[in-house]
């Protein structure tokens, strides 16, 4: 219990979070949904101090737990919160799903939760180990903190070197260990510390069925449950209340038995907490009772005093909804290519091969094992590896990750006896079905999640995927070039193969994961790709990456031919090819005329000579023309002096203030800039304003062309448009949606049509070594992109509409992969990208930001057509794979083993999920089909476009797919699973009886395979009508609010004052709540800040140099209105601005 905390209503939440930030979430009607969620259980932890939060997967339940979060923070803004999350991909969710819950959701920039400019005003930390942990408590510097962990970093063992790890601080850390010999005394140690410095009010733990084996003192427990036990069980006689304990699951009850719900509580010590309703008082009832011998009617009476479970739906055209098993498609009868049809037969060969291997397990199991086998843990069902392949889930008691698989000695002797036999690989029916499946998707560019649970699955099976896409690159090639030709396209697939034969890649992989930049010169890195970076390797082999990225003394002997690779070194900035990828500004103020310079002497009446004489005095004296070792440099500077040119002319008077804002936003101004005319620079200023690229030629397609729609519009194409903070904000985001439009012309599938371009463009000879001209090749591409959008052609698809999804799902897009886009430090243009520590690539070692074309270039870099995601890989690589998976492009097929179960959100553009490993527990599968199954989902989004429920059709459910051989015994496994997955839903929804899970197989076991659960669900754990919705507080105090209109009004009196003050003040416009100006050689900075209390704002003032050093800082309290702050601002700027012999008052 917390003292003072009082319980709520759900109109007292409305006025604090919007739950339906955008139009399909309020059409998905979940947003009521999560608002009584978050009241009940926040009116549960108010009278219990425990709540269970269960609702089915993809319903937000991070987002309800952030909410509660945070209305306890508005009544308590001291409020300290501590975050329990599985695994670090989960931790790391949580940290960015916590700032955009605070920027998107919460109403109120309050000094208690959110900041004036949208962020947390609690920050976050999320430490790797429990050291870091402590070192972030007793860290004097560090502000205070709400703090995300991970369940591995609780494994810490007193035999081991852990209490190392942990005292190897002692020389700069405050902290000590005392003596200890056994895990108990390590973590009372620990826990005293933590104790000493920091006091939780809210633990919240997510995936909380991890913990269902529990943990009891003397009994066997991993040293995860140990260790949570002892450092956070309630002590006798403590300085502090219990903390609120909140858990989170979808699956919070193995196939219905609650004793797996009690031991997650046992765990914190917190199985005998009291569990009242609504109105009762001093009830005996306990969490530890929910395992009693109970009717299911009274187990689901006291259950409703602490889990909150609602079932997902999905409203169709016609207002009705489907249940989530109404709308999900199970593939139960084992087949790939007909939902009501087995796996369709193999070739007699494979038959006769799969019933030799077969009949050899079969014998094995009846000898060895009394005929009886663990759900999916036959290698045989999965893949012929021959060789080791470890199974890579556990269940914590039973089995072990890395054991020896049953069959697995037997299916490498077989394997070799083939491979010595026929000399080629052993045929797997199941295997290849399902490549062949996932081919076809990826022809269609569909995306597709496949679960197994072998290492070795993960690779074979995208390995195969990606052979077909190697088939579609040579075909698309051989298509284009001329027929003398077509025999060297032939010669560079047979390499291909034979390097694939000879695993040369993988040493391919190994060297490019050892590459570095060594020369870290500016001038080298300026004129270098600037966005890859290098520690990318390529676990799955595929024709994409070779011929696209692969190194160069690997390519020697291709020399002589226009290569992929070659193709990506003229897009580096030292060529003027490079140009292709850039936009022009110019062109697009003036609304893309046919000729810019043309177009600028009709509008200033000047004479050709004199603009060009004009835009030169913007240019820095020390540009290098001649030989031009920059173009991308060059390239902005003539379009920045072009603009600023333009600003001063009397004909575009009604455009300055958005060609202000435009170069604020877009551009770094130059050094040594004198404002003296430079003859010589007519060459270089003509040849760089008729540039017309990729997005120029693009922007100049008609309205009725499906290219219309790649280009993010309504900026400078509506004159009427005022330059305002609104402006400013829309030109932010369309240049963060062209610049990742062209990262993926860089690194996906794009790429290609590129490449087929730029072969048209050299007369269809790949062997023509001729200049590239980027006008040219940019008609020549969007030529292509027309003729295919007119009339596809069915053997491809090319990546037209993969520019046209990220415009069209961008927000979607951002919010998941890039949430931290639109944060901007104040010594930077919005359009930087502010740094993480550690994140730096070398080339940007000596700033604190990045450019947002850097940033998305380098978070598009190493895509291939599939990939294989697994355990023991860098989290560098897990994280690109995620992110890519969650973009319309490549990869379109992810294989992956049990690191993808949870926590993941990968239902951007897939909805499709094959269990090919099918999991050995009914949860298990629920969750990895949960995966794609989740708010604003592929799904949601195509039901949100339909016009009629006819349209509804079984082919756009979510596809959930169970393969196997219908003539083998893995059919015994699915049916097992199968019927536990059946057995969970009755339970859960119906409160049946709770129901032992199997998990062996009998091989003399004799059942059909289920169907699939079809009827309407619901669920007893609904609080729509619940008395839980009942609360004291009908409505928030509103005593911190910020008033953004009066803290705006400050401004206007700083800025006349400002302006009276000093000639050479300037101000780009449209500025929001944090502003720069320039005095002279000095920078002005203005920046609210919260002072976390909710009973003042601060306002912090800084005066700075143009080369960014400061030079004094201050700052203001005010009140929390935002009130009252202009005339001590001004003092202070009039003071220091005083000092400067730079300019004159």
């Amino acid at each position: 219990m917390i003292d003072g905390i009082k319980a709520i209503t759900p109109n007292y939440v409305e006025q604090l979070i919007n739950f339906a930030p955008t139009d399909l979430i309020k059409q998905s009607g979940i947003s009521e949904l999560q608002r009584d969620g978050c009241v009940a259980l926040f009116n549960m932890l108010v009278r219990n101090g425990v709540a269970y939060l269960a609702d089915e997967v993809g319903m937000g339940k991070t987002y309800i737990s952030l909410a509660v979060m945070h209305l306890l923070r508005y009544q308590k803004p001291d409020a300290r919160v501590l975050i329990i999350t599985p695994r670090r991909n989960i931790q790391e969710k949580w940290a960015n799903d916590l700032t955009s819950f605070v920027q998107q959701n919460w109403l109120r920039a309050d000094h208690r939760v959110k900041t004036p400019q949208g962020s947390p005003d609690w920050p976050t930390e999320t430490p790797d180990r429990i050291s870091d942990w402590l070192d972030n408590i007793y860290d004097n510097n560090k502000e205070p903190h709400d703090t995300i962990l991970r369940m591995t970093s609780f494994s810490i063992n007193a035999d081991k070197n852990d209490p190392d790890k942990l005292t190897s601080k002692l020389n700069t850390n405050p902290w000590t260990l005392s003596s200890y010999s056994t895990q108990k005394e390590l973590i009372k140690n620990i826990r005293a510390l933590i104790n000493n410095a920091a006091h939780y009010d809210l633990v919240i733990v997510d995936e909380a069925h991890n913990l269902k084996h529990g943990y009891q003192e003397g009994a066997p427990s991993s040293l995860r449950n140990e260790s949570l036990y002892h450092m956070f069980r309630p002590l006798e006689k403590a300085r502090y209340q219990k903390p609120w304990l909140l858990m989170l699951s979808a699956t919070p009850m193995e196939n219905g038995d609650p004793e797996s719900l009690v031991r997650q509580f046992e765990v914190f010590g917190r199985d005998f907490d009291r569990l009242q309703s609504y109105e009762a008082e001093n009830t005996a009832i306990t969490i530890r009772d929910l395992a009693g011998n109970y009717s299911g009617k009274e187990l689901k009476d006291f259950q409703k005093n602490l889990i909150v479970r609602r079932v997902a739906e999905l409203k169709l055209p016609d207002n009705s909804s489907l249940t989530r098993n109404m709308y999900r498609r199970e593939w139960r009868k084992g087949g790939v290519d007909s939902h009501d049809l087995p796996l369709k037969s193999a070739s007699l060969h494979e038959r006769l091969v799969n019933g030799v291997i077969q009949k050899n397990v079969f014998e094995m199991l009846q000898r060895d094992r009394g005929g009886r086998f663990r759900i999916g843990s036959l290698e045989s069902f999965e893949v012929y590896a021959g060789a080791e392949s470890s199974l890579t889930e556990s269940d914590d008691v039973s089995f072990h990750s890395g054991e020896v698989l049953p069959d697995q000695r037997l299916i490498a002797d077989l394997c070799q006896s083939y491979r010595k036999k026929f000399s080629q690989e052993v045929p797997h029916p199941k295997l290849n079905a399902v490549a062949k499946m996932l081919s076809e998707k990826v022809a269609q560019r569909e995306k597709a999640l496949v679960f197994v649970r072998r290492v070795a699955t993960t690779k074979d099976l995208a390995s195969r995927v990606s052979a077909t896409f190697d088939k579609e690159i040579v075909h698309r090639i051989k298509s284009v070039i001329i027929k003398d030709e077509k025999p060297i396209i032939d010669k560079v697939d047979e390499a291909w193969r034979r390097i694939l034969a000879t695993r040369d890649f993988e040493e391919l992989e190994n060297e490019t994961e050892l590459q570095t930049s060594d020369d870290s010169s500016k001038e080298t890195n300026d004129f270098r790709d600037e966005e890859e970076d290098a520690n990318i390797s390529e676990v799955v082999p595929s024709l994409f990456t070779w011929w696209f990225r692969g190194e160069r003394e690997k390519l020697r002997e291709y020399s002589n031919l226009f290569t992929g690779r070659h193709l990506r070194e003229q897009l580096e900035a030292r060529f003027k090819f490079s140009l292709i990828l850039e936009e022009n500004y110019v062109d697009w103020v003036l609304l893309r005329p046919r000729n810019c310079l043309s177009k600028l002497v009709e509008d200033s009446s000047y004479s050709e000579s004199d603009v060009i004489l004009g835009i030169s005095e913007f240019l820095p004296t020390d540009l290098q023309i001649s030989p031009v070792k920059n173009y991308r440099r060059v390239f902005h500077y003539v379009q920045l002096a072009t603009l600023q040119w333009m600003a001063q002319q009397p004909c575009y008077l009604h455009m300055s203030g958005s060609l202000k804002i435009l170069v604020d936003e877009i551009f770094d101004n130059p050094e040594n800039v004198t404002g003296i005319p430079n003859p010589n620079a007519a060459k270089i200023i003509r040849d760089m304003l008729i540039h017309q690229g990729i997005y120029p030629t693009l922007a100049r397609c008609s309205k009725d062309s499906k290219l219309y729609d790649v280009v993010a519009r309504g900026v400078f194409e509506d004159l009427n448009e005022s330059a305002n903070f609104n402006f400013r904000q829309a030109l932010r985001q369309r240049e963060q949606i062209r610049h990742m439009q062209i990262a993926a012309l860089r690194h996906g599938a794009p790429l290609i049509d590129l490449y087929l371009a730029c072969l048209q463009a050299k007369q269809k000879q790949i062997t023509n070594v001729a200049t590239l001209n980027a006008n040219k090749v940019a008609k020549l591409l969007i030529a292509s992109w027309k003729k295919w959008a007119t009339k596809p052609d069915v053997t491809f698809s090319c990546g037209l509409n993969e520019l046209i999804q990220i415009r069209q799902n961008f927000s979607l897009i951002k919010k998941l992969n890039f949430p931290a886009l639109d944060v901007a430090q104040q010594t930077s243009r919005s359009l930087d990208y502010p740094l993480l520590e550690g994140q730096e690539p070398r080339s940007d070692s000596k700033s604190a930001t990045r450019s947002v074309r850097r940033f998305l270039n380098q978070e598009f870099a190493g895509q291939a057509p599939a990939a294989a995601a697994q355990g023991g890989q860098s989290d560098e690589r897990r994280h690109r794979i995620t992110t890519h998976f969650r973009m319309p492009g490549m990869p379109w097929v992810v294989v992956a083993t049990n690191v993808y179960e949870e926590g993941v959100d990968l239902h951007t553009f897939c909805k499709t999920v094959i269990h090919h490993g099918i999991s050995h527990t009914a949860s298990s599968v629920e969750q990895r089909t949960g995966r794609v199954d989740r708010i604003g989902g592929l799904l949601q989004r195509d039901v949100a476009a339909m016009t009629h429920v006819r349209e509804f059709v079984d082919e756009r459910k979510i596809q959930s797919l169970f393969p196997y051989q219908n003539d083998t015994f893995e059919k015994f496994q699915v049916r097992r699973v199968l019927s536990n997955c059946n057995r969970a839903i009755q339970s859960l929804h119906d409160m049946d009886a709770p129901i032992h899970e199997d998990k062996e197989v009998h091989l003399a076991d004799r059942f059909e395979i289920p169907s699939q659960i079809t009827e309407r669900l619901s669920s007893p754990f609904d609080v729509k009508e619940s008395k839980w919705l009942k609360g004291e507080l009908n409505d928030p105090d509103r005593a911190s609010d910020f008033s953004v209109d009066k803290y705006l009004q400050e401004f206007e009196v700083l800025e006349s004052k400002l302006k009276n003050e000093f000639s050479s003040f300037t101000d780009s416009g449209g500025q929001g709540i944090e502003r720069h100006y320039h005095v002279a050689d000095r920078k002005l900075f203005i920046s609210p800040k919260s002072d976390r209390e909710g009973d003042h704002l601060l306002i912090e003032l800084r005066v700075e140099k143009t080369q960014n050093t400061t030079v004094i800082s201050k700052v203001l309290h005010t009140s929390a209105s935002g009130e009252g702050w202009a005339l001590e601002a001004f003092s202070f700027f009039k003071l220091n601005l005083a000092s400067c012999e730079s300019f004159a008052t």
